[in-house]
């Protein structure tokens, strides 16, 4: 299996999506990684894709112990034996943010939502105990002499970074008007102000912290907005440079960036720019990689992100793959009984996903491990995603890159109402999420196991397919 080990660079910024360290592990093998660390900070392990949050301070030493069983790593920290000054909490966070799903572990932000009318200082006030209620028991575990002052201050921040990401998400999607749970004399600059008096964005604290990337990113947006009188995202241009008489075009994606302080500038959109050409590799282009240049010259970013830009360029030919079926997004298909009813007679696990949605992206690599089961149970894959038809090409791409055989659709508005209704009810639409359907249209499990749950899924599908 795949060990990879994400170090912070240069003791200041986490390097998002860029592995320092790559190693096959074999079974019952001691192996011994030395990670220099230059200021406390946390990093990030993955086993085949399955990540593990660490935090270490200089001169540290850690002993992780990880017993795998089956094909691939279960979702769980079961399976992990941590040693070291700050192991009860590193365990503790893992356990809050990360598993089993990271998305489920933000109802109670999801729960704010669901209010109505809240003024500033109740919305303030009700954000404060949600951030509250994660890093309470961290205290407990320092009066305990159980982690140490300065993990448990890195963790206040990691998680602020975390929840006021997830707050701020629909002040950027959103038109004011439509965001019910604030009262109608709230603009979305008090929601800087407040976003500021929380979570100093430029902090350099916040820049060591994991997950902190994130919250800077998305501050930046509403920030970006804010000034320009934009309503939602949507409305973000791309911005043009004049670089010695030659005209560049700087995708909006990463225009907001462009706000950022001095100090944390380059590292963010080099961060910002690794994520976003791994997970999405048409977002990125040349002229953005000659901005970059021209604003930082020669740094550290450009010439990983070069060489992926010319391997994306030349995987573009690759022939498409005839088992990957893409319905026509001109079909009236309003609800998920209509989905059921065109592959009448079928098996289906059925993958709500997005391109956006990284947790999404991370899976599409494990169907290699289920795909046999699969073939072998007469199981069909059908693929919903829940991108905006703007995003077709990404779409396409997305499913090709990872080869996704089995049929794909983009969810109209209806269908995507029918699922909130159906799927979902009242709770958050969460994504991804699988389902299992068998031949005669009956729906099996509603939240079936992930395809990175290897031998859980498959047990699972062998259950209801004997």
């Amino acid at each position: 299996m795949q060990l990879n080990v994400f170090e912070p660079y240069e003791g200041t910024f986490y390097n998002h999506c860029l592995a320092t360290k790559s190693i096959n592990v074999s079974s019952n093998k001691e192996l011994v990684i030395p990670i220099t660390v230059k200021t406390s900070t946390f990093f990030k392990i993955t086993f085949d894709g399955v990540p593990f949050f660490i935090y270490a301070q200089p001169n540290d030493s850690l002993y992780f112990n990880a017993t795998v069983l089956g094909d691939t790593p279960p979702v769980n920290t079961n399976w992990i034996h941590l040693t070291g000054s700050n192991a009860k909490g590193i365990l503790l966070f893992n356990h809050q943010f990360n598993y089993p799903y990271p998305i489920s572990k933000f109802t109670p932000i999801f729960n704010l939502f669901e209010q109505k009318n809240l003024n500033l200082p109740d919305l303030k006030k009700n954000l404060i105990i949600i951030i509250n209620t994660y890093t309470h028991p961290y205290d407990s575990l320092y009066h305990e002499n159980k982690i140490t002052e300065s993990f448990r201050n890195a963790i206040g921040i990691q998680f602020k970074a975390i929840l006021m990401d997830e707050f701020l998400k629909p002040f950027i999607r959103k038109r004011i008007k439509e965001i019910h749970f604030i009262s109608a004399d709230i603009s979305k600059a008090n929601i800087l102000q407040m976003a500021e008096e929380l979570q100093k964005p430029f902090n350099i604290a916040v820049s060591k912290c994991v997950l902190g990337t994130f919250y800077v990113s998305s501050y930046l947006c509403l920030k970006y907005m804010n000034v320009n009188k934009l309503q939602t995202d949507n409305d973000i241009k791309d911005s043009t440079f004049k670089i010695n008489n030659n005209t560049y075009i700087f995708s909006n994606t990463f225009v907001p960036t462009l706000y950022a302080t001095d100090n944390i500038k380059t590292n963010l959109i080099g961060n910002y720019m690794i994520a976003a050409i791994i997970l999405f590799p048409e977002s990125v282009t040349k002229s953005d990689l000659a901005i970059f240049n021209h604003l930082a010259p020669n740094n550290y970013y450009l010439k990983i992100l070069q060489n992926k830009y010319s391997f994306n360029n030349t995987q573009a030919g690759i022939d498409s793959n005839p088992n990957i079926k893409f319905i026509d997004t001109s079909k009236k298909i309003n609800s998920i009984n209509d989905l059921i009813a065109l592959n009448k007679g079928k098996r289906l696990y059925i993958d709500i996903w997005a391109t956006w949605c990284a947790p999404c992206i991370q899976e599409l690599n494990s169907y290699q491990f289920i795909d046999s089961t699969l073939f072998k149970l007469k199981i069909n894959k059908l693929f919903i995603s829940i991108d905006n038809y703007s995003n077709y090409n990404n779409w396409v791409k997305t499913a090709k890159k990872y080869s996704l055989d089995g049929t794909h659709l983009i969810a109209n508005k209806n269908l995507i109402d029918n699922l909130q209704e159906k799927i979902y009810g009242k709770n958050s639409f969460e994504i991804p999420r699988y389902i299992i359907v068998d031949e005669n249209g009956q729906i099996l499990n509603l939240k079936a196991e992930r395809p990175s749950s290897g031998g859980k899924l498959i047990a699972e599908l062998n259950n209801y397919f004997k």
